[in-house]
């Protein structure tokens, strides 16, 4: 049963604007054809980057605001920890606004005088209790205001990361709180940036993005793919065919396939040695410009060093990924070093060519330096990593990875490292392949490259 229903909602600011003393008025919509349910006792999470709508969606569940467009169905009380301080009459001291914002609620007085000393102990503000809040530190807000939420018995809780604020002491007694809330299967629904708390409250969350849902699922589908989008909007692009997805976000490329994440939270970069400093990929200020469905052109500046660095990327058929990488110079420099690292998901346990093949060995931590897999003098124009052959999770696809020229190959964390022959040529990785079933040795059509 859905205790609380969006249906196509839409929600609007008027923003006023004052640029050289003349005004004017423009339209923000916070929230654009929004629809979800909830179900009671569920934990709902809600994620974003800052303005992609979600305080307006706990406003429009608490009723602060009335949605534009579209219809909101909410059952039952509702609390929660909105804006700091927000219900809160800076004058009146802080025994005064128990009481004014738990009548707010629905409590009768004397239900509020029977909760009154839980509110307090749990606060824990001292002699602060009595005096006006508009002295109150931030801490001492939240303190109040969590406290009053958690014990009106609300039906639906919300909380708008606010716990941030708190010292570390008071935020581990708000998360056994939570806890205990959830355990008495009320709904909540938690708005926050904190990945790991996420994951330990909750099982489905939205991921907002200029207003728009762009994922509702499970938590361990929607935050790797937050995790690969949040950035400076420019720097971002996407390309989607069927099953398969790339996500090029500010120096750093995903792939994800059927919605799981093949590559780490680090993803393909290249890193390169100029000066007797180590540049990445992902200092670059990127600009990407999508060119169609399947294909897009990345160019990230390195102003420093006045060099630029580009990517071409294309999904063709069969889901081949053709993979340019080079680089653009105003004038001669020396790169003594420069690696493209392919950074892959420890699902992948080995390995092969047309002449050898082996495994990842088990990652030592102690080991901080890469760890040779592949050293020879003879050049290797494509590698296969896949999954052990009893694995079966069919949503691990094999990879092939055509190559201009591999000579050695390295290990560090859960990666693979392609080091390229020549300088100024970072564009080594001609096509990555992506092969649905378990792959022994290679293809027959790849072994015709060598």
């Amino acid at each position: 049963m859905a205790i609380i229903e969006f249906i196509n909602v839409w929600e609007m600011y008027r923003i006023k604007f004052v640029t050289d003393g003349k005004v004017s008025w423009e339209n923000f919509w916070a929230l654009k054809d929004i629809s979800f349910e909830v179900a009671q006792g569920e934990t709902l999470g809600i994620i974003g980057e800052n303005g992609a709508g979600k305080s307006t969606i706990l406003k429009l569940i608490v009723g602060m605001l009335k949605p534009d467009r579209g219809q909101i169905n909410v059952e039952g009380r509702v609390s929660g920890l909105l804006e700091l301080g927000a219900g809160f009459q800076p004058e009146l001291t802080g025994r005064e606004n128990v009481y004014l914002n738990a009548g707010l609620f629905g409590l009768s007085r004397p239900q509020i005088e029977a909760r009154y000393e839980e509110v307090v102990h749990f606060a824990d503000i001292g002699r602060f209790i009595d005096a006006p809040v508009k002295f109150y530190s931030q801490g001492m807000f939240v303190r109040l205001a969590f406290a009053i939420a958690i014990h009106i018995d609300p039906d639906i809780l919300l909380i708008d990361d606010t716990l941030a604020v708190g010292d570390e002491h008071f935020q581990r007694k708000c998360i056994k709180k939570i806890f205990e809330i959830k355990e008495q299967n009320k709904t909540i629904l938690f708005v926050t940036h904190d990945m790991n708390m996420l994951r330990r409250l909750c099982k489905r969350a939205l991921f907002l993005r200029e207003g728009r849902i762009i994922k509702d699922g499970l938590v361990d589908t929607v935050v790797p793919l937050y995790t690969q989008i949040v950035g400076t909007r420019e720097g971002v692009g996407i390309l989607e065919k069927k099953s398969l997805s790339l996500i090029f976000n500010n120096g750093r490329l995903f792939l994800n396939w059927q919605d799981k994440l093949l590559t780490s939270n680090f993803g393909i970069h290249t890193v390169f040695l100029m000066n007797d400093k180590w540049y990445s990929s992902s200092q670059a200020d990127w600009e990407v410009e999508i060119e169609d469905r399947n294909k897009l052109i990345a160019k990230g500046k390195f102003y420093q060093l006045a060099l630029t660095q580009i990517w071409n990327l294309e999904i063709r058929d069969n889901y081949d990924i053709k993979c340019d990488i080079e680089l653009d110079s105003e004038g001669p420099y020396e790169i003594p070093e420069a690696y493209t690292n392919i950074m892959l998901i420890s699902d992948y346990t080995d390995w092969l060519t047309t002449t050898e093949k082996g495994e990842f060995p088990v990652i030592d931590d102690k080991i901080k330096n890469w760890q040779a897999l592949l050293d020879t003098s003879i050049p290797v124009r494509c590698i296969v990593v896949k999954t052990d052959d009893s694995s079966t999770d069919s949503k691990i696809p094999s990879l092939v990875f055509k190559l201009k020229s591999l000579k050695k190959l390295y290990l560090n964390g859960n990666s693979i490292e392609q080091i390229p022959e020549e300088l100024f040529e970072l564009e080594k990785l001609e096509v990555l392949y992506l092969h649905h079933n378990k792959i022994k040795e290679l293809p027959a059509a790849i072994k015709k490259m060598h």
